[in-house]
């Protein structure tokens, strides 16, 4: 899944993650209330995602999943590699 307030960065994520034969994008989400819904509904393998622009209450961010790796599309900083 990618999840990332700009449509065009989530059109170009896509694009190069399915030009992969063995990858598909199960779902996009624009803020952290879709990338929770779409999450539970797709249960993706991998979540993309831009967690500094997105809208990203607590309760939405203990919606996703404990075992993804969330990071950021811009500088990313140690805090946000893992959680």
């Amino acid at each position: 899944m990618v999840a990332d307030d700009q449509a065009l960065l989530r059109a170009t994520f896509r694009m190069l993650i399915e030009a992969n034969p063995d990858m598909e994008v199960v779902g996009e989400a624009a803020d952290g209330d879709e990338a929770a819904a779409v999450t539970h509904a797709r249960h993706p393998a991998v979540i993309l995602m831009d967690i500094r622009g997105m809208r990203l209450s607590g309760e939405t961010e203990n919606d996703l999943p404990r075992s993804a790796c969330h990071g950021t599309f811009q500088q990313m900083e140690h805090d946000h590699l893992i959680r």
